[in-house]
């Protein structure tokens, strides 16, 4: 048999079997599926929120210069810059860029409760160094309340898995996500359930890298966090407030000494300080923004009422107050600069707008207006207050 096939193989009636492929080796064999496997493998995409401060700040530059694709309103679909979303639903569609947060009104005052600690960073201190006061009955948080209010999936999942048995008093479950990092869920949750009268002291070191407090923060002497700040009510300091992601307060924010956040810094009121106040993004505030020394943030300012500074205001995009815009010294801003009122800046210091903008898109986007032209007003397109 083997002879008549290569009989007509030679005769060219059938061809040869292609030759064989060579065998692989074990241990390659197990490197290709190791490989397969491995391709296969999903990586979960990181939220903003949990990326490092350096690589926020990037990605917020990037923003600025124009480098990603530009921003569309979901109303008109007209394309608006990075930063500039609330200012372009107010101007086209009347929507007011700073409202009220959605806070509930607290209990009506039934009897004082002092409960010792308040927040895991606080570490179970005597009474005299930290604690918080509050009137009313301590509200409870439960499994079906956050279903009602719309939680989603992950937000449910944390809850359950801190709180097995479905309920959790509401300082406590905040304490927990801050614990965590999960600060998108106390934010939302202290938007639904509200902020309380509770006030927490706190007179000394605080460890935790995030706190979340439903009520008002009173620090005796100065405060600084790695993470988050955020109050329902206000924040009051002695002395400085520092943190390395972002403040805020559904009210206001004072502190006697600078406040100072890697990311931003919103309050619902007024936002005051004794020196400087600087954040890595913007600065807003419902009511007025004042310094004793210089304003600086590496995106806008933005204030309901007047911003100002006892040295220089400086700010990566707009500059925008609903009164008077003064400084001790030079006034400067990467956009525009509008004021609701007059623009002053120091004696023999210049005003100057459209740092980071193309002279040709001046008339655009590096506008400053007010009821009258400031005297020294060294860059920027004017155009008075209609």
């Amino acid at each position: 048999m083997t002879a008549l096939r290569e009989a007509l193989i030679r005769a060219g009636v059938i061809k040869p079997a292609a030759p064989k492929p060579p065998e692989k080796k074990q241990e390659e064999m197990l490197l290709a599926v190791t490989v397969k496997k491995k391709s296969k493998q999903r990586v979960k995409p990181k939220r903003f929120e949990d990326l490092p401060l350096a690589e926020k700040l990037a990605i917020r530059a990037a923003e600025r210069e124009g480098k990603r694709n530009p921003l569309c309103c979901p109303l008109c679909g007209e394309k608006v810059r990075y930063g500039g979303m609330l200012d372009h639903k107010a101007a086209k569609h009347g929507e007011r860029a700073i409202v009220p947060s959605p806070i509930r009104e607290t209990l009506p005052p039934e009897r004082p409760i002092f409960v010792r600690g308040g927040s895991p960073g606080l570490k179970n201190k005597q009474p005299a160094h930290a604690g918080f006061f509050t009137y009313g009955a301590i509200m409870q948080i439960t499994l079906d309340m956050l279903k009602e209010w719309g939680a989603c999936s992950s937000g449910i999942e944390h809850f359950t898995e801190s709180f097995p048995d479905g309920t959790g008093e509401y300082q406590n479950v905040l304490n927990k996500a801050a614990e965590l990092g999960y600060i998108g869920d106390a934010s939302w949750l202290l938007s639904k359930a509200g902020r309380t009268d509770a006030v927490l002291e706190i007179d000394g070191e605080y460890s935790g890298k995030h706190l979340v407090f439903a009520g008002r923060i009173v620090i005796k002497n100065s405060l600084s966090v790695g993470g988050w700040l955020i109050a329902g009510e206000g924040i009051e300091a002695g002395e400085g407030i520092e943190a390395g992601w972002g403040i805020e307060a559904g009210w206001g924010i004072e502190a006697g000494g600078d406040i100072e956040a890697g990311g931003d810094i919103k309050a619902g009121e007024g936002i005051k300080a004794g020196e400087g106040i600087k954040a890595g993004f913007s600065i807003e505030a419902g009511f007025s923004i004042e310094a004793g020394e210089g304003i600086e943030a590496g995106e806008d300012i933005k204030a309901g009422e007047g911003i100002k500074a006892g040295g220089d205001i400086e700010a990566g995009g707009d500059i925008e107050a609903g009164g008077d815009i003064e400084a001790g010294e030079d006034i400067e801003a990467g956009w525009g600069i509008e004021a609701g009122s007059g623009i002053k800046a120091g004696d023999d210091f210049g005003i100057f707008a459209g740092l980071r903008i193309k002279l040709s898109h001046w008339s655009i986007s590096a506008v400053v207006t007010a009821k009258s032209k400031p005297e020294n007003l060294v860059s920027g397109h004017w155009k008075e207050t209609e």
